[in-house]
Order: structure tokens, then sequence, then C-alpha cells
């Protein structure tokens, strides 16, 4: 089912929520070398086909196997494993990974603790969790439910750390994540844009029902001609490097992103 959740790059290729999540797997890729990563809640899969440039194995993990089907005949290659499962009971084998990585994930969890431990299963002694998650501070400040009606919980830095520190993992690193707020077309422009929020209430509405050929045909004007995007009259294309990793203020950011560990 469509609902706007799953980053699809054909619809979002140019944005600054594109190189958002496209900067985290570039980043958790870095730490992929020759290993058997577990890409958590892939989604569409193009993280899972980024991961598997470096990594010896990825498995890209869904609950849902019409997405894994779609990832799967988009991105699928020799050394991604695509597997239904649910987060809060993974069908894996215990100590069988040497890195997971669950990006935009967590906070749709019912129990993200059991979520957490579930991963911690899965990871041998010494192997790494990257794992992000929205900053309640900026997404629903003063808020204790989240504002984003499909996010169970948005946790502060204090609480991000402790609910990784009580699952028993090793903080290696925690980072707050941003993009230059003049870059490209910037996710506030886009809430505040009502051309863009008809357009996603739409697409919510119409793109389950809306038979496949004419799925691929508005795709492809999205996609290859820009044609949405275009429209917008102050739209600019975001660059990857307008996208800032830093660990000296992560509660003013707009994402949280931990490096963990399993203590040997």
């Amino acid at each position: 089912m469509f609902t706007g959740e799953r980053l699809d790059p054909r619809l979002s290729l140019g944005t600054q929520i594109y190189q958002l999540h496209h900067s985290r797997y570039i980043f958790a890729t870095n730490h992929a070398d020759s290993k058997h990563v577990l890409d958590l809640a892939c989604g569409t899969g193009y993280g899972s086909a980024e991961l598997a440039t470096r990594a010896k194995l990825v498995v890209a993990a869904d609950i849902s196997d019409s997405t894994l089907h779609d990832a799967k005949t988009n991105y699928g290659c020799t050394n991604i494993e695509f597997l239904v499962t649910n987060a809060l009971n993974l069908s894996l084998n215990s100590k069988s990974l040497h890195l997971v990585v669950a990006f935009e994930m967590i906070e749709h969890m019912p129990a993200p603790d059991r979520c957490l431990e579930e991963i911690r299963r899965v990871l041998i002694p010494g192997g790494k969790l990257i794992i992000s998650a929205p900053n309640r501070a900026i997404h629903s400040p003063g808020r204790r439910k989240p504002l984003h009606k499909w996010h169970h919980f948005e946790p502060t830095v204090e609480e991000f750390r402790a609910l990784l520190e009580n699952a028993g993992f090793h903080i290696e690193s925690l980072m707050g994540q941003n993009a230059q707020s003049n870059s490209g077309t910037s996710l506030k422009k886009s809430k505040r844009n009502p051309l863009i929020v008809s357009a996603v209430k739409a697409g919510q509405m119409l793109l389950p029902i809306t038979p496949k050929w004419l799925q691929r045909v508005l795709l492809n004007l999205i996609r290859d001609h820009r044609l949405f995007w275009r429209m917008l009259p102050s739209y600019q294309p975001a660059l990857s490097s307008d996208i800032s990793f830093d660990e000296s203020r992560p509660d003013l950011a707009m994402n949280l992103i931990a490096v963990c560990s399993v203590p040997h």
C-alpha cells in the first residue's frame, strides 16, 4: 500500500528529503566492507543496493511482501537476499550478522525496546548497529505524542541514548543530521507548499486504487521528466554536500544517528 512513508527515489530524487535519507546509507556503507549486513525495514530497497556495493551479503528485510517484491524487481543483485519478517521477531539466527542498519524505522515500532533486543540477538559480539530516529525536539516540540500519524514515538537525545544503552549497546557516537536550511526543496518549505501537500494527500488516497499501467506512466513523468517538482516555483535540486553529520549539538538536529556496538 502506498502511504508516502517509504522513500521512493523515483519520486524524490534531487530533493532534500532524498539526500537526507540517501546520505545515511552512504555513511553506513563505510562500515559494511565484506560484512554480513541486515538492512532492517529496507522499504523500496535503494539503500540495500547501496550497502551491497561494499558488503559481502545484505539481507533486505521488511514486513511488507509487496514492497519487497518491488525492491527485488528494481534493486535485486547476487549479494542481496530479500526477507519478509517482523522487526519484533526476526526470522534470523542469533549472532549471525556483523552490521544492522535501521534507518527511519524505530519510531514506527510499538515496542522499540523489544525491537532493539532482537537486533542485539542477531549481531555477533563486536557487531555494530547504525540507527536513526527523528529528534522530537524538532519534529514534535513540546509534545510527548508525535505529530506524525505513523510514528509511535520520537525520542529526545537523552531518551535515544537511554533506549540504546538499556538494550545493552555501547554507543560509539551519537550525531545529529542536518540539511542546510537554504538548500534544495526543504522539508519545511514542502510542508508549507499547498501544491505539495495536496499532491501527497491525493497520492495517498488514489495511488492504491490506480491501475498499474497508470502508476507506471505517472512515475515515469515524475522520475524521468521531473514534471511534479518543476511545477514548484521554488524548486531547487539538493546536493549530498548539503547534508551534515555533527556530534557537537545533536539536540538541535533534525534527525539523530547513533553508531553502537555489542560488547564482547
